[in-house]
């Protein structure tokens, strides 16, 4: 092939690299953005982008072909080979300052931008911080949060200009760690080390805050530089926190400022875990407790209504950098947010409406933030709880364990977690709080037709609440406790209702630790001692006991009808038993003998095809009666049950306690219904006639009054 035409073939491909590199240079997009164009300087725009690539060497300059020369010597007036300075070098400068001139204009905009004055409480939700921050922080920085309101008044949320998140996104773009490193100077150090530190001003404080985003918002792959990146990161921190105003801070600001601190104790924590001892992890560890105060500062220094919005930039964090499986504090960050938040129920909301949100979408976010939910309610220590939160976790707690067609949400991957927050929640809770929770608890328990798993579970709940009352409560069997709301579900024609509510009274009344003394019927024998604490029984206990005796006294007969094995036939003996301890007075002795007594003759009425039931009612009876002639020191009735377990022992032993499984018969054994077996009536009165005959005080008129108030308005409730 000839010369010319191998000169001009090459002379083709490098015009086609010319015309590929044109579009992809900054120079010239830089150049194009300012307003000054290639074709303007009177050149070809090929020689033009030449010089617009990085300077060539003289060797670089000799390889070229004649006809670059030429164009060379036209344009300038210099040989090739001298070292003369680049015509276009002042082009390039301004096209430098031209940008440093936008970018100049854009922070004077953010300077004059301004919040209107009447604005109202909404605030940007988790939803929409989710949404605006998976499009901006996986190339960057987060875009910021969509505006929105609670209510669904957009038009009256805070209103920002959307080019402040521009201004973020271009800032970002070049950030270089030379650029960001500023020297003080000595007037500066002189002011520090004496503690003048003015106040920023608003300008000053969107340079240190943009210097602060570049810092902790933009990913680098070098992890020196990242590290120096985050160090420096903290001290623009201490610096806005000593330094700012809080009418300077907006919501983006708050946003962005949130994530800063958050990148940089996701950072240091990391780095904890390389070193688990030694002077490395020491200093580590206290670089991560430095940043953690940090946040603690600035929390304090934004005003009250941002606290919403910090919980949400926590949250969004947490969930779009998919950090559930790294060990980050997230949990101790809410709590110390909580803490200064002025109402923490909004932020229980919050986090409980985004756990309903992730049900839809991401079970496995939903089941994290569940459990950074109840490792929350387990520190927080409230004052005073709303009913209508109450009712929120109920009613979720609810739709887990049933879950209906027409729920919006998917509860049921929850149920664990819902069930450790409530508890958390009654563990840290007042005794008012506990009584109006423990009716929230119970009304749901009086829906029509409700499914054995929710009474069982609600029953175990309701029965944890009993026991966290009887321990803060001086007098939980009061008038004033819940025992009145139990009136309502005792009243019910559910056996199972009714048994759940028996060890409910029993969980209240278990005063003194008596419950392991009553685990089943037993013999108590008259010169023996048993580990049994009896309580002293005040008179307005007496008063209450005798205004509710004969309600009691119908439901335990219909608890005791309908047990239908040994471990329900248990619980209403040990509830029984527990009332006779702790209410030591002759109202429950003569109640209790009237159960008993009752239960006997049923007992009696019982087929001989359920012998092993019959047997176990009969002991259950004897049990009663020994325990209160050993609580009461009733000589006389002793005598008399002393007799009766003696017959019983002689000729019929599977009718006195232990209960058993299978009973084996002698030859002499009595299985019919021999009347001296059995306990009388009239015997039974003159036994308790003889322990009781002292009249006992019965109160005043007024306090007999105020209880019997008392009982009916609960009766009617």
């Amino acid at each position: 092939m000839p010369k010319d035409k191998k000169k001009g073939s090459e002379g083709k491909d490098r015009d086609h690299e010319i015309k590929r590199d044109s579009t992809s240079t900054p120079a010239l997009k830089g150049r194009n953005e300012a307003g000054t164009s290639v074709q303007s300087l009177g050149h070809d725009s090929r020689v033009d982008l030449k010089y617009l690539r990085r300077p060539k060497s003289d060797r670089d300059l000799t390889e070229r072909t004649p006809s670059e020369i030429e164009i060379r010597q036209r344009t300038t007036g210099y040989a090739v080979g001298t070292e003369t300075p680049n015509p276009f070098q002042s082009k390039i400068k301004d096209v430098r300052k031209s940008y440093m001139v936008k970018t100049r204009k854009h922070l004077e905009n953010l300077k004059n931008m301004k919040i209107k004055k009447n604005r109202p409480s909404a605030t940007p939700t988790i939803s929409s911080a989710a949404n605006s921050h998976a499009g901006g922080s996986r190339k960057g920085t987060p875009a910021g949060f969509r505006r929105g309101s609670k209510h669904g008044n957009e038009d009256s949320a805070f209103e920002t200009d959307d080019q402040e998140q521009d201004d973020i996104n271009i800032c970002l773009s070049d950030t270089k760690f030379e650029n960001l490193k500023h020297k003080k100077t000595f007037k500066q150090k002189v002011k520090i080390m004496l503690g003048i530190q003015p106040a920023m001003s608003s300008a000053e404080f969107q340079i240190v805050a943009m210097k602060l985003y570049k810092c902790c918002l933009k990913s680098v792959r070098d992890l020196h530089e990242l590290h120096q990146r985050r160090l420096l990161g903290m001290q623009l921190l201490d610096e806005i926190i000593k330094r700012a105003k809080p009418q300077h801070i907006t919501i983006p600001h708050v946003i962005h400022i949130i994530w800063s601190i958050m990148s940089c104790i996701h950072h240091f924590q990391l780095r904890l875990k390389t070193f688990s001892s030694g002077i490395i992890f020491w200093a580590r560890k206290k670089k991560l407790q430095q940043v953690i105060k940090q946040f603690t500062r600035m929390i304090r220094l934004f005003k009250r209504i941002m606290h919403r919005i910090i919980l949400n930039a926590v949250i969004t964090f947490y969930k779009e950098a998919r950090l559930w499986e790294v060990e980050f504090p997230c949990t101790e960050l809410v709590i110390q947010l909580l803490e200064v938040y002025k109402n923490a129920e909004e932020g229980i909301e919050d986090i409980l409406h985004t756990t309903e949100t992730c049900t839809l979408m991401n079970i496995y976010e939903a089941k994290m933030l569940i459990q950074v939910l109840f490792e929350i309610l387990k520190k927080i220590k409230w004052h005073r709880m709303s009913e209508r939160l109450m009712k929120k976790i109920v009613m979720m707690y609810e739709s887990s364990i049933s879950p209906k067609s027409t729920d919006s949400y998917n509860y049921t991957p929850l149920r664990k977690g819902l069930e450790i927050s409530i508890r958390n929640i009654i563990g840290n809770l007042g005794r008012k709080d506990l009584v109006r929770f423990l009716r929230v608890i119970l009304r749901r328990l009086l829906a029509p037709n409700p499914e054995d798993e929710v009474i069982t579970a609600f029953g175990a709940i309701a029965n944890y609440a009993a026991k966290k009352y009887r321990v803060k409560a001086k007098r939980p069997c009061s008038a004033k406790g819940p025992i009145p709301l139990l009136f309502g579900l005792l009243s019910s024609n559910i056996p199972r209702i009714n048994h759940m509510c028996l060890i409910i009274w029993k969980n209240l009344m278990d005063v003194h630790n008596n419950a392991y003394q009553f685990l089943t019927p037993k013999i108590y024998f008259q010169y023996s001692s048993y580990n049994i604490v009896s309580a002293t029984c005040r008179q307005e206990d007496k008063l209450f006991y005798k205004s509710i005796r004969h309600f009691l006294f119908e439901v335990t007969l219909f608890s005791l009808i309908h047990a239908c094995n040994r471990l329900e036939l248990e619980d209403v003996y040990q509830a029984m038993a527990l009332t006779i301890a702790e209410l030591p007075c002759g109202y429950v002795a003569s109640c209790h003998v009237s159960i008993a007594m009752a239960i006997q003759e049923f007992a009696l009425c019982i087929s001989t095809q359920d012998l092993v039931r019959s047997h176990h009612i009969h002991a259950f009876v004897l049990s009663i009666m020994t325990l209160i002639c050993y609580i009461f020191k009733a000589t006389v009735f002793y005598d008399y049950v002393n007799t009766i377990m003696k017959r019983r022992a002689e000729w019929a032993p599977h009718l006195n306690p232990p209960l058993r499984a299978h009973y084996e018969y002698a030859q002499h054994h009595i299985l019919w219904n021999k009347p001296d077996l059995f306990f009388e009536d009239w015997e039974t009165r003159y036994g308790l006639w003889k322990c009781f005959r002292e009249n006992e005080p019965v109160g005043s008129k007024k306090e007999r009054k105020n209880v019997y108030r008392i009982v009916h308005a609960a009766h009617q409730r």
